[in-house]
């Protein structure tokens, strides 16, 4: 397989360590392990985090992947965001600075057999032109700073080393071990949802680069056009667990590195737009988003963060 661009990669390659978040979802966990197995260039060391803590979860894994993992199980469920900081710990105390650590979810397997070879051989890429390379992925949306939102990547944009905002979800986000052991590991108490992108904020005001391969891109948007490369943060008409993250989480960060205006922008949109919108059809419903949105808006701005909504198995 040759490289995604006309660069030559490094010769020097470090370790893969794939991070596998899990839980309670068995089957998903099986072809997500069996996809990572089949892989070409796969992980040479694979943790996996359960945060469910259920017996089946090592059984399964070695069904499905083999022997040689590690198996880390909390004592609670951390959520996604304590999940891969939970990982990113247990594999800082092994890997060179020159590894790469891969985030991965359960439900989340590499959308080819080649995924990881191809990311991997761009990483090597984006390293030899930017040395300051502090991970790389499958793709990801640019800042707005005129609307305050994500806005997604022109394709007349996408050649060579795409610079981006940050990693979304099923995007195989890949960081460099010594830049995340300088920088810190992902932020446990945002618990579910836009642990990436913080991290991505991070990385980049200590001066580092995030990088997509545009030639991926293109290509991925060719064949997925509806599916894919979606920087949008919709919420549905009512607030599930997952939209109250969604909201605390990207108000928080917004605020906290320095974009005020958008956490304003989005807290407004959510805790006032979106329940006015169904006032007409369901005027209980209504106030009831308004009232839970308005007050996940406001833990984000207050900064109060851990796991304060649970979600079902």
């Amino acid at each position: 397989m040759g490289v995604v661009n006309d660069q030559k990669p490094s010769k020097m390659r470090g370790s893969l360590y794939g991070i596998l978040v899990t839980y309670h979802r068995p089957v998903e966990l099986s072809e997500t392990c069996h996809q990572l197995r089949a892989s070409h260039d796969r992980p040479e060391h694979l943790i996996v985090v359960d945060n469910g803590h259920d017996d089946k979860t090592r059984e399964i894994v070695q069904e499905s992947w083999g022997s040689d993992f590690e198996y880390v199980a909390p004592t609670e469920n951390l959520g996604p965001a304590g999940g891969f900081a939970v990982g990113m710990r247990a594999a800082l105390e092994t890997a060179d600075d020159a590894d790469w650590l891969l985030m991965l979810d359960d439900n989340d397997p590499p959308p080819t057999s080649t995924s990881i070879a191809e990311l991997r051989c761009f990483a090597d890429t984006a390293v030899a032109l930017e040395p300051l390379t502090a991970g790389v992925g499958l793709g990801g949306p640019r800042w707005d700073p005129r609307r305050g939102r994500m806005a997604k990547i022109p394709d007349e944009h996408l050649h060579g080393l795409v610079e981006v905002e940050y990693f979304g979800a099923g995007r195989l986000p890949m960081y460099r071990a010594g830049v995340i052991r300088k920088e810190g590991v992902a932020q446990s108490e945002l618990f579910f949802g836009f642990e990436e992108l913080e991290l991505a904020l991070r990385l980049r005001r200590g001066g580092y680069h995030l990088y997509a391969s545009g030639a991926v891109m293109r290509r991925r948007r060719a064949s997925e056009p509806k599916n894919w490369d979606k920087p949008s943060v919709a919420l549905s008409r009512s607030v599930s667990w997952r939209d109250w993250y969604a909201i605390r989480n990207f108000v928080y960060v917004q605020k906290r590195y320095g974009r005020l205006g958008a956490a304003l922008r989005y807290a407004v949109i959510a805790g006032l737009v979106k329940p006015l919108l169904s006032l007409p059809r369901s005027p209980r419903r209504a106030i009831q988003h308004m009232a839970q949105s308005s007050r996940a808006a406001s833990d984000g701005f207050r900064g109060r963060l851990g796991r304060t909504v649970d979600p079902p198995y």
